[in-house]
C-alpha cells in the first residue's frame, strides 16, 4: 500500500511579488517529489527548506514553463536524496515570482509529495 500524500498550493493570476508558504506535520516525513508549473514562460524559482535554512531541501528550482510542469525527483534535491524531515519542523516554500528580475510566473502551482516516517 502506497502511503504517500501530497500538499498542493495554487496562486491564480500573475504573481506581483514573492510568496512564502509555511506548514508543519505532526509526524516525520520525507519529501520524494515536487511538481512546479505556471501558464507562461517565466524566470520564477522555488526554494524549499526550514526556518534557518530556507533552501535546505530544494534550491532555486526553475518553475515549469507554458503549462508544462517541471518534475523534480530526489536526485534534484539538495544532497541528491529525499530529505528526512522531523515532525514539527517549520517547512518553508519560498517562491521568487520572477527569478532574478525576469518574467513573473502566472497561475503558479506547486505539488509536493511526501511519505510518512
Amino acid at each position: 500500500m502506497d502511503s504517500s500524500f501530497t500538499v498542493a498550493y495554487n496562486i491564480a493570476g500573475t504573481l506581483g511579488g514573492n510568496h512564502t508558504i509555511e506548514f508543519k506535520f505532526p509526524f516525520d516525513v520525507s519529501l520524494v517529489h515536487v511538481s512546479l508549473s505556471n501558464s507562461t514562460t517565466t524566470d520564477a524559482t522555488v526554494d524549499i527548506g526550514y526556518t534557518g535554512a530556507t533552501a535546505a531541501y530544494l534550491s532555486a528550482a526553475a518553475v515549469g514553463d507554458s503549462e508544462v510542469a517541471a518534475e523534480l525527483k530526489p536526485a534534484d534535491f539538495v544532497g541528491g536524496a529525499s530529505p528526512h524531515i522531523l515532525k514539527s519542523t517549520n517547512i518553508i516554500v519560498s517562491i521568487d515570482y520572477d527569478g532574478s528580475g525576469g518574467t513573473a510566473a502566472d497561475d503558479f502551482c506547486i505539488v509536493m509529495t511526501f511519505t510518512p516516517g
